[in-house]
């Protein structure tokens, strides 16, 4: 489910991602939702 993020906040939303993304990564999480995460990071950052 994708969520509209303002662009005012995408700044904070994108670094709650990366740290999210890195901390599933280093507890091994499921690669299927790392990459989730990552993509969703990547559109939100395309936006900007």
């Amino acid at each position: 489910m994708i969520v509209p993020v303002p662009p005012r906040d995408r700044p904070l939303v994108l670094y709650d991602l990366l740290e999210q993304i890195a901390w599933l990564q280093l507890v091994g999480a499921d690669p299927t939702e790392i990459e989730q995460l990552a993509q969703e990071y990547r559109r939100l950052r395309a936006e900007l």
